[in-house]
């Protein structure tokens, strides 16, 4: 059974999940954002959106830090995000909002006074400051909304390696990227497959793009099969069959971590 509690809850915030927050991320929340979260609910089911708009942001503080370490504060693959502006790393910026298409609206985490709400676009523009609300005003507008239970909800697709009592949490106690490159580079029956091939749909060029990180092949499994690298954690989602290659693998990459299967 999926374990779905940790932090003890309460009615709304308190000034320990604000402590969480900070100490867990290394970084200082905006007061103006503090104020606005505090009366707010800490349930594994609530979440604002900004402008009533993309993804709900879960209040809970402990998802609250699993969302941060999922996207701005993911050292797994930082540069999805700080692509060319690296120097933007040390703003430690905190998520606070999604438009519903790929785009992110955040607030910097080294500077309890700002006021700046900054917008990151998915599409090349990256980091830039929002020049249409303070962030206080950016936060008036945002709702409150009720959601399921992340922890209840999430279901594996295939097999996952972990070090955590849930998937989920594998952010608060990751694999590293480190970890499992050297691991796969050490293994015979695995082989480091983070490209794919296209054709450019003008030009009818071949195109090779890295966009699986961390992505490793297993040698001699038919069909094709792959371990992804995901937020800490190891998916196999191809069928698993009892005593297979593919099981036998996947118990010896679990042993050799001190992880466990879901």
């Amino acid at each position: 059974m999926l374990a779905c509690n940790s932090i003890a809850k309460s009615t709304i915030m308190t000034p320990e999940d604000f402590d969480y927050i900070e100490q867990t991320l290394s970084l200082q929340l905006p007061e103006s954002f503090k104020k606005f979260i505090a009366p707010l609910p800490n349930d594994f089911t609530d979440t604002f959106l900004a402008y009533g708009e993309g993804y709900g942001i879960p209040t809970n503080p402990e998802l609250f830090v699993i969302e941060q370490l999922s996207n701005f504060r993911n050292s797994f693959d930082p540069e999805k995000f700080y692509d060319g502006q690296r120097e933007l790393v040390s703003h430690r910026f905190i998520l606070i909002g999604a438009d519903g298409c790929g785009n992110y609206y955040c607030v910097r985490g080294d500077s309890p006074d700002t006021e700046q709400v900054w917008f990151w676009d998915h599409e090349g523009s990256g980091f830039q400051i929002l020049e249409t609300d303070t962030l206080e005003s950016f936060l008036s507008k945002c709702t409150s909304m009720k959601t399921e239970n992340p922890f209840m909800q999430w279901q594996p697709q295939g097999k996952v390696i972990t070090r955590a009592d849930h998937p989920l949490r594998s952010v608060l106690n990751p694999i590293t990227p480190d970890e499992w490159l050297n691991y796969v580079d050490s293994k015979a029956n695995l082989e480091l497959d983070e490209y794919q091939e296209a054709t450019h749909p003008f030009t009818k060029e071949k195109i090779r793009a890295y966009i699986h990180q961390g992505r490793a092949k297993l040698i001699d499994h038919t069909p094709d099969a792959y371990f992804r690298f995901f937020a800490g954690r190891i998916h196999f989602v191809s069928d698993v069959q009892p005593d297979s290659l593919a099981e036998r693998v996947i118990r010896e990459i679990a042993t050799d971590f001190s992880a466990r299967i879901y």
